[in-house]
């Protein structure tokens, strides 16, 4: 009688332990999402427009990351000009980028929400809602569609 119910014991323990077990990790926490464009600009250290000059996949503190050489033609916040280097996540190969990884386009002008990573910057949250095409001087919504620029922060950029 004791084998039994030491193999009950046995059984309702994997019954309730085993699923727990198999149970996926929880998913990891997605970048920051703005409901607003003034709440990414509050979370942003500038704006900046800028031309894409050229891209490279480098390897930053063991994450695959894309950095964009880009000419800044107008900024807000610390007024930093001239070439930066912008860090976005990198896409494997043959994969589908998601707002994590929305590539940038080389030649492209866009609007660019940042945050400092060392002596480089970081898109403020993915690139679907931290980057906005810009044609001509007139700034388009970010690639997500989520967003649009501020007509202030637009002004401010000489864009409209």
């Amino acid at each position: 009688m004791l084998a039994a119910a030491a193999c009950l014991a046995v059984t309702i323990v994997a019954l309730v332990a085993v699923p727990r077990l198999l149970e996926p990790d929880a998913p990891l926490a997605d970048s920051a999402y703005y409901e607003s464009f003034e709440q990414l600009e509050s979370a942003s250290a500038n704006l900046v427009a800028a031309t894409v000059m050229t891209d490279a996949r480098v390897v930053v503190e063991g994450n695959d990351m894309v950095s964009y050489t880009v000419s800044v033609a107008a900024v807000t916040g610390d007024g930093r000009e001239g070439q930066i280097d912008v860090l976005v996540p990198a896409v494997a190969d043959g994969i589908e980028p998601t707002a994590e990884a929305e590539p940038l386009q080389v030649g492209q002008e866009y609007v660019l929400a940042l945050s400092p990573l060392g002596d480089r910057w970081q898109l403020t949250s993915p690139a679907g809602q931290s980057a906005f095409l810009v044609h001509g001087d007139q700034v388009g919504a970010s690639l997500d569609g989520s967003l649009t620029v501020s007509p202030a922060a637009a002004e401010a950029l000489g864009l409209r």
